[in-house]
């Protein structure tokens, strides 16, 4: 009978840290189906799923952009510095050889082209037309969100104006909630109300700031 194979330290790390952190999210999702109202238990287990699938999904989308992040930021970093680089080198080139020379611009020479090359280089990794940062993976949890609790928080048929906004004002609570929660930063959902919806073209784009996660308000 083949014998079982020894756990490694990394694995027996690895879940030493997972196991809190499926425990907390597990109690995440209890808290938001309670919140929700939904008492079915068939409407509990598929709102159960949906909202892992929409929770993991964010996590993974943070993670990956802030992977993005670093050749981004030196792309940023260096684009000031090739503006100058680009004006330089012509100048350079104007310079006769003696006083090349005399200046030992060679050096210099070779450290601009470099700014210019490693610039081209961190350009080619960054993702383009790719929506980044907090408020883009915010943004997509806020609509994934609104458009499950939707699904059980329709409202009622032919709804008054009144109803409406007693419903939307329902939803976006509750969703304000939930993003509080799993630790997504958004617009304040009364005071920036457009933007925490999506009604602005450039909704993906804008900052989050205005309301805190639960981590950082502990």
């Amino acid at each position: 009978m083949p014998r079982a194979k020894p756990h490694s330290h990394s694995d027996v790390k690895r879940r030493s840290l997972e196991e809190p952190l499926v425990v907390c999210e597990l109690a995440l999702i209890k808290q938001l189906v309670r919140r929700a109202n939904v008492t079915d238990q068939a409407e509990t287990a598929t709102l159960k799923e949906s909202l892992d699938c929409t929770i993991r999904e964010y996590r993974l989308r943070v993670l990956t952009e802030k992977q993005q992040e670093r050749p981004a930021q030196l792309v940023a970093a260096l684009k000031p510095g090739v503006k100058a680089a680009k004006e330089l080198l012509p100048w350079l080139d104007s310079l006769p050889v003696s006083l090349l020379i005399e200046l030992q611009a060679g050096g210099l020479e070779e450290h601009l082209h470099r700014i210019i090359n490693r610039a081209d280089y961190w350009q080619r990794h960054v993702k383009v037309g790719k929506p980044s940062g907090e408020g883009a993976a915010s943004f997509a949890l806020r609509r994934a969100l609104t458009a499950l609790i939707t699904t059980y928080w329709p409202g009622p048929p032919n709804p008054t104006e009144e109803q409406k906004r007693f419903w939307e004002k329902k939803r976006r609570n509750w969703v304000a909630f939930a993003c509080r929660e799993i630790g997504a930063r958004f617009p304040h959902q009364k005071k920036h109300r457009r933007q925490f919806v999506g009604e602005r073209s450039n909704a993906a784009k804008d900052p989050v700031a205005a309301e805190p996660s639960e981590a950082e308000r502990r």
